[in-house]
């Protein structure tokens, strides 16, 4: 790796953020390796009951909670938030009439950080998907129904790689829901770019009207769209104004990551948090409940109301892995293991789901052990480093003379640049 060693990184401040990162990753792993891999927890319930004399049954009991790794995506968009924000937090502390930043430059930046890891695994992808499968396929292996009629299409490719997954609709069930094309894993990675594009006007409402008031703004944006969903009539809106629902709640979870960084610039003071994470929290909570109560239809997404309460706990940990960033947990082996699978957690969320679908038609899906998913974890993290060695190490750098100068010439711009990078997330 370079500069970027395990020891290193478990001496920098901001292992914890890098931890926090990599235990995302892992997550979001463990947790779709279940659901392709796994039978299940009632399945698992009639065939192992918890009180039997039976090994791999309570194995299946002490991971089962691994299961809601998937909630690792809320983390990626707060610790993305709060990257992106970082540096200009504190220069906005240090002074408030700072020059904004180089909006140019930001973008190109993020392109080279994330464009050639993200082309190079959607070829990775096309490669399993619609050869290595298909392949499998001729020789006897069953395939998942997804998987066995699912076609290449240049066009889905255009749009996948242009991050409009989320953004054109796809007919499901008489309704227009996101559209999954190409590779499903990417949505969040669309989303991701979204908010890279709303970045400058996030930055103008934190200068004009502060950081309290802009994260106020998502969370009413956020709340309005979920609640439009209540309303019957919203069936007949346009496609792309119900597409916005699936990207609002999300849009307050990575803008939550911003507040963060803006309170760790005033030296981690809970300024303005407490009322507005307890607002998000009892309203959303509130919302979900009633909502279960009186049984509204599917349609209404209720899951999305859970987004507010997960991603206000979420923003707690990261303020306060960073108020004990110094401690000693965060210079422990376990601790720094997670640090080093933050760095490359980025590849590892881009190659995971492409091959857990070819390790799924290798292994049959809905074993009755947790040991199939498990070892399809200890295959996919050495691979999505290899990936990480050979593709995604490189954008750490930003070219030489783009900027006046050269990001890679110094291990502390390096180490910086490893951790306050952010990787674009992150699974569903």
């Amino acid at each position: 790796m370079g500069e970027a060693t395990l020891p290193k990184l478990a001496a920098n401040r901001l292992t914890s953020v890098d931890a926090l990162r990599g235990l995302a990753a892992l997550g979001v792993l463990v947790g779709h390796a279940y659901s392709f891999l796994w039978m299940g927890p009632r399945e698992h319930y009639q065939v192992h009951p918890p009180l039997s004399f039976d090994p791999l049954g309570w194995l299946g009991w002490i991971f089962m909670p691994l299961r809601y790794g998937v909630f690792g995506v809320e983390l990626f968009f707060v610790l993305s938030g709060y990257c992106i924000h970082r540096s200009q937090a504190k220069a906005l502390a240090a002074d408030p009439d700072a020059k904004s930043m180089k909006i140019g430059r930001f973008f190109l930046r993020r392109f080279f950080r994330i464009y050639p890891t993200y082309v190079a695994a959607l070829a990775l992808a096309g490669v399993l998907r619609y050869v290595v499968l298909p392949y499998m396929a001729s020789k006897g292996y069953a395939l998942d129904a997804e998987d066995a009629t699912s076609q290449h299409s240049w066009s889905n490719l255009g749009i996948t790689l242009s991050a409009m997954q989320n953004v054109l609709p796809f007919p499901s069930g008489g309704t227009y829901t996101p559209a999954f094309p190409y590779e499903r894993i990417y949505w969040t990675l669309s989303l991701e770019i979204h908010f890279y594009l709303l970045y400058p006007l996030v930055l103008l409402i934190i200068r004009k009207f502060g950081a309290a008031n802009m994260l106020v703004l998502s969370l009413a944006v956020g709340l309005l769209w979920n609640i439009l969903y209540f309303v019957p009539y919203t069936s007949n809106l346009p496609w792309f104004f119900l597409n916005l629902t699936f990207f609002a709640p999300y849009w307050f979870t990575w803008c939550l990551g911003a507040y963060v960084a803006e309170i760790e610039a005033e030296g981690c003071k809970f300024r303005g948090l407490t009322p507005i994470a307890v607002t998000a929290a009892v309203i959303a909570v509130g919302i979900y409940l009633v909502g279960h109560l009186i049984k509204l239809p599917d349609r209404v997404m209720l899951e999305y109301w859970l987004e507010y309460p997960v991603a206000v706990v979420v923003g707690a940990v990261l303020l306060w892995s960073l108020k004990s960033s110094g401690h000693r947990f965060w210079r422990s082996m376990p601790v720094r293991v997670l640090a080093f699978v933050g760095v490359f957690s980025f590849s590892l969320y881009a190659v995971h789901y492409s091959m857990l679908r070819v390790i799924r038609a290798y292994l049959g899906p809905h074993h009755s052990t947790v040991l199939p998913a498990l070892l399809a974890c200890a295959i996919i993290i050495p691979a999505a480093y290899l990936f990480f060695l050979l593709i995604e190490r490189w954008t750490l750098r930003s070219p030489e003379g783009w900027f006046g100068k050269r990001t890679g010439a110094s291990t502390e711009v390096v180490k910086k640049e490893t951790v306050c990078a952010s990787e674009g997330v992150k699974p569903e």
